[in-house]
């Protein structure tokens, strides 16, 4: 994908994508590097930060433009050494994605579900607010309604869209593979 509208899923770990995009024989280590062949983000669930994580391996495993959308665990306090970590990142963090009130003292992109809290806004087609960074929940998928959505959030982030991922985990690796030609074909 070009360098620029990114496009990611809500993880990479997928049962239901095996054997239509992962291989049987793939182990699970290397799905990262193979889902960041195609794709050139991702929205890394609060779940796989959870267990044992190894976020510097992650950065190892994919490209240096690839970028890492973090959901933030609401278990974690906004002191946890998590956010360390985060930023060890570097460029590669492309944002920290909030569901409450917790206050992160972080320079790195803080995104939030909820207007008026900590951090910018998420565009989702409900709310229409200049974002840079967008998430669909897709679950009946329909190209056209996806195409009038990210032509939405275009011109609601001014041209400057910096990411779309999608929040449905049980996302066909077809659809976004539909929706990455999308993109591609509209030149985002």
């Amino acid at each position: 994908m070009s360098e620029g509208l990114k496009l990611g899923s809500y993880g990479w770990r997928h049962d239901h994508w095996q054997p239509g995009f992962y291989d049987d024989e793939l182990p699970e280590d290397w799905q990262l590097t193979f889902y960041a062949n195609e794709f050139n983000t991702v929205l890394v669930p609060a779940s796989y930060l959870d267990e044992s994580r190894d976020i510097e391996q992650w950065c190892e495993d994919v490209s240096e433009n690839f970028r890492f959308y973090i959901e933030w665990p609401q278990q974690f306090a906004a002191t946890d050494s998590l956010l360390q970590e985060l930023e060890s990142m570097g460029e590669q963090l492309g944002g920290i994605l909030l569901s409450s009130d917790i206050q992160l003292d972080t320079d790195s992109p803080v995104y939030n579900w909820h207007e008026g809290n900590n951090g910018a806004a998420i565009w989702h087609p409900d709310n229409a607010i200049k974002s840079d960074l967008a998430v669909f929940a897709i679950e009946q998928y329909d190209l056209k309604q996806q195409r009038q959505w990210l032509e939405a959030f275009m011109e609601d982030s001014g041209g400057r869209g910096r990411a779309v991922l999608l929040s449905d985990a049980v996302l066909d690796i077809e659809d976004l593979r539909e929706l990455k030609t999308l993109i591609e074909l509209k030149g985002f």
